[in-house]
């Protein structure tokens, strides 16, 4: 058989062994609701998940199992926009133990080396990079907790609401990518939404405590500035990129 594509995977090696392991195991026939717990076998840590976080396109076995039977029968392996050291005992597993041919890539932002390169990456800052930049170096190192849920994740008010009120409570300075996680379709209620975050933002910038990006944000530059020293994030690429940042630095 002529195999002539390779899979690539963009959500690196542990969410592959994962959803492979869920599916050879086929852990989700049996459990009651979708919120029952389960341990997803044989994996090098203790995983328990729910089928809620499992992602939708997995969640029917026998779909999913035909398809990524046809995927691996006309392909050489997975192209994986990651790298040994942010994830070693699932990139062996995956190689060693499921038996597939797997080449690293990533993390594929560092290709962006130039100030401009960095900055857009896509689409243009909602914010001036400048200004972002110039507030990062008025903070302490690593005093800067930086929020990103990525470009697809909603949240529902009440989850935003909760979310800048642990901000505001707390001593710590952040950057708040907001992106397209307001999940209202109603007018009133997008209102309402801009509205509480409008005055949020207002008092974080009297307070100079934190900076709201509305939408796309210069995210390699926040990333790999001294300043930043965590992150709450969906563990996407953000947490790629912001451990390729630290080792790219720690290797000169």
């Amino acid at each position: 058989m002529h195999r002539g594509n390779c899979n690539l995977l963009v959500n690196g090696c542990f969410p592959g062994c994962v959803i492979e392991n869920t599916r050879k195991h086929a852990v989700l026939e049996n459990l009651s609701s979708d919120s029952e717990p389960f341990l997803i076998p044989g994996l090098p840590d203790r995983i328990e998940m729910t089928r809620s976080q499992i992602p939708i396109f997995a969640r029917n076995p026998s779909q999913f199992a035909y398809r990524i039977k046809q995927l691996e029968e006309t392909s050489f392996g997975n192209v994986i926009n990651s790298f040994y050291d942010v994830e070693p005992a699932y990139v062996d597993y995956i190689r060693n133990e499921l038996g597939k041919k797997t080449w690293l890539v990533g993390p594929v932002s560092l290709c962006n080396r130039s100030l401009e390169d960095k900055k857009e990456r896509g689409k243009e800052p909602t914010m001036d990079v400048q200004s972002c930049l110039n507030w990062l170096n008025s903070k302490k190192p690593k005093s800067v907790l930086y929020i990103s849920f990525g470009s697809i994740a909603c949240l529902h008010m009440k989850q935003i609401k909760e979310i800048a009120y642990g901000l505001e409570a707390s001593d710590q300075s952040f950057i708040w990518v907001v992106g397209k996680i307001l999940n209202s379709s109603k007018k009133e209620e997008t209102s309402n939404e801009n509205c509480v975050l409008d005055e949020f933002e207002q008092r974080m910038k009297e307070m100079d405590k934190g900076l709201i990006f509305r939408g796309w944000a210069p995210q390699l530059l926040i990333l790999e500035h001294d300043a930043v020293g965590g992150f709450l994030i969906h563990c996407g690429l953000e947490f790629r990129e912001l451990k390729a940042c630290r080792l790219a630095k720690s290797k000169g």
